[in-house]
């Protein structure tokens, strides 16, 4: 209860602003003193010499020195230069003549271009007609040119070693650039310089340098938690760790050190430029981050705090005790995660807490009337259905409205119904199971609750055999599953020879009618082969010993994997929150982030084309298409599988 009542006095204070705190990686140019960097980037000397531990008071500061600046608001344009957002399709040429400038003084003021050219969402200084003295210069005198710095704040867990290989720098280059680490020791927060180099070409030749990505294998990792991690197949991972030959068969080993991505640079002498090959990796929405990118969100939550009591005990513990409020609060626990994820990225990301109190309420009104959700680009709620067009109509065309739970999809195309329909479930399992079947024979067995799941079976499938409950016990016999296998009595084989593959469709509601089912079956699993699947995997399926739907090697379509909670996102929420997310906040955080994700890397307002792109959550994918109603809806369904060890996994194919 103390953590809900934090949560509720959290929200009380309902505006806040997640922002990502600011580092900025500056490299000291004739003339220049701690007094007059502090001065152009709005920070105090004390600061950076805080971030720079190697630097003295009076030292003299050494041309070229890489300092760490803690900045508040940098002094954006000046006299000198104007600042620039690079949008898709934009090219040096169309720049040039768009701030007539030549393209050799913007490459000279953005020394980034010329290592990974001009990238959507890549902020560039563009030189003013009459300032082109101010183009940065750098020592001639070191085969090493700076072309780009970062700054890495040290999370939980993260090591020298950790580090080094995600960013692909030598040990003793790191500690070069961070006179301020002391052995091994790195404290959570520590604020690191890390220089990206491109080394000089001295010929009039191709150079060609090959950086791998490497993952180090963390306890209860798997061949498809990584793979799904940075989004390469299977296939990629084998042909980049040939010393890993088990890999084929799934199997891994704590602190293994993976290959997962290989980049490919050319440089070509003559023009200097620098082509980057990704080797089999498609574009994440992560890769694809606009940093500096600000966002106006909303959360709307109906926790009705007016009539909270916080000086009665009773009260309070009456009101936490409420179901609908503890999933409302999950909910919103994972969407603050989400955003406070998303800025740690480097987008600047604005948020506005409002108390709905109820279904039409009156909050929601005054919220609409103020004109408070006009302008925001992403809105999490309402969570009441009837909410939900009332709050699209009076929203604008960019904003992207997360309906959580909305069963009903609207005629609005600003909303995301992140909720997948059964409908879908029903239709995307028999979608799976055609276009993987062979010569399977299909047996279906329902507690004649499903007609229309039956339905759809046999409007898919041709010779299905149908195995009706007993009219009294309300039962299968087993007499007649056996006959449906070809199995005597005795256990034997009607038509001995092949091993017959059956595919037994099970759509059921009653646990003990399911028990039952799956027992006769788990008899026979052996003597034929036997594979069971459910259209819908209703509770009742939750209730049944694991180990006999391992046997049968289940398979059911869901829209969310609770296998997959054990990842990041429930490492950050236990550390934030103090306690193991639940399924609510799960999906709080994978429906918010993808929202923000997709808000982020738009260019203007969010296409159709961007919403249909496939992105993988914590635990719920996401991949929106338009209804006929004219809203989007979720049709990301998982197709998940029971393994041996009794994991829930995601299934590519039957085997």
């Amino acid at each position: 209860m103390k953590k809900q009542l934090l949560v509720l006095i959290f929200i009380l204070f309902a505006s806040l602003t997640f922002a990502q705190k600011k580092y900025e990686a500056h490299e000291v140019k004739a003339g220049e003193t701690l007094y007059s960097i502090a001065i152009q980037y709005n920070t105090s000397v004390k600061k950076i010499l805080k971030y720079n531990p190697s630097i003295g008071k009076e030292t003299e500061l050494p041309l070229g020195q890489l300092l760490i600046i803690p900045s508040k608001q940098k002094i954006k344009e000046t006299a000198a230069y104007k600042i620039h957002y690079v949008k898709k399709r934009e090219t040096l040429f169309g720049l040039s003549h768009k701030y007539n400038v030549t393209e050799d003084a913007i490459q000279q003021a953005n020394p980034i271009i010329k290592e990974k050219g001009l990238m959507c969402g890549l902020e560039l200084r563009i030189p003013n007609q009459n300032a082109t003295n101010t183009v940065p210069t750098t020592s001639k005198d070191t085969d090493i040119k700076t072309t780009n710095a970062v700054m890495h704040t040290v999370t939980k867990g993260e090591t020298i070693y950790s580090i080094t290989h995600q960013y692909g720098i030598s040990k003793e280059e790191l500690h070069k650039l961070n006179p301020q680490i002391k052995g091994t020791d790195l404290p959570i927060d520590t604020v690191l310089l890390i220089r990206k180099t491109q080394q000089t070409v001295e010929t009039a030749t191709v150079k060609t340098d090959t950086i791998f990505t490497k993952h180090i294998v963390l306890p209860k990792e798997t061949v498809y938690s990584i793979t799904h991690l940075y989004n390469i197949p299977k296939e990629q991972l084998i042909a980049l760790n040939p010393n890993y030959p088990e890999l084929k068969n799934n199997v891994l080993h704590p602190d293994d050190v993976l290959i997962v991505k290989k980049i490919i640079i050319k440089t070509d002498a003559v023009t200097n430029s620098i082509d980057t090959t990704f080797v089999a990796e498609k574009k994440s929405f992560l890769s694809r981050i606009i940093k500096g990118k600000t966002l106006d969100v909303a959360l709307l939550l109906p926790i009705d705090l007016k009539n909270l009591d916080t000086s009665n005990t009773e009260n309070l513990q009456k009101k936490l005790e409420n179901k609908a409020l503890n999933r409302v609060l999950d909910y919103y626990n994972g969407s603050v995660l989400a955003i406070d994820s998303i800025a740690k990225l480097g987008v600047n990301v604005s948020v506005d807490v409002y108390d709905t109190a109820s279904n039409k309420s009156v909050a929601l009104l005054k919220l609409i009337r103020e004109n408070k959700l006009i302008n925001k680009d992403v809105i999490v709620g309402p969570f009441f259905p009837d909410n939900v067009d009332l709050v699209a109509q009076n929203s604008a065309e960019k904003t992207l409205i997360v309906a959580p739970f909305n069963k009903k999809p609207s005629s609005y195309p600003q909303v995301l119904n992140a909720k997948v329909s059964k409908g879908l479930l029903g239709r995307k399992m028999l979608d799976f199971m055609t276009n993987n079947r062979t010569d399977e024979k299909i047996i279906y067995i329902d507690d004649e609750q499903n007609p229309k799941a039956l339905a759809a079976v046999l409007a898919r499938f041709k010779d299905v055999t149908v195995l009706k409950p007993n009219e009294k016990t309300k039962a299968i016999s087993i007499i007649n599953i056996r006959k449906a296998v070809g199995v005597t009595k005795s256990g034997r084989l009607i038509n001995a020879g092949k091993t017959q593959k059956y595919w037994v469709i099970l759509n059921a509601k009653k646990d003990w009618f399911i028990g039952s089912v799956v027992s006769a079956f788990n008899s026979l699993q052996g003597t034929v082969d036997i594979t069971l699947f459910s259209t819908g995997h209703y509770k009742a399926f939750n209730e049944i010993n694991p180990n006999h739907l391992a046997h049968l090697k289940y398979h059911f379509p869901a829209t969310s994997n609770i296998d997959a909670t054990e990842t990041t996102f429930s490492k950050a929420y236990y550390a934030k929150y103090g306690v193991h997310p639940s399924v609510t906040a799960t999906k709080g955080f994978d429906a918010t982030f993808d929202a923000l994700l997709r808000a982020n890397v738009a260019e203007n307002a969010v296409t159709p084309s961007l919403l249909y792109e496939y992105n993988k959550g914590a635990m719920t994918n996401f991949q929106y298409n338009k209804t006929t109603a004219g809203s989007y809806q979720n049709e990301a369904v998982q197709i998940l599988k029971y393994t041996q060890d009794l994991h829930q996994v995601a299934a590519e194919s039957i085997k």
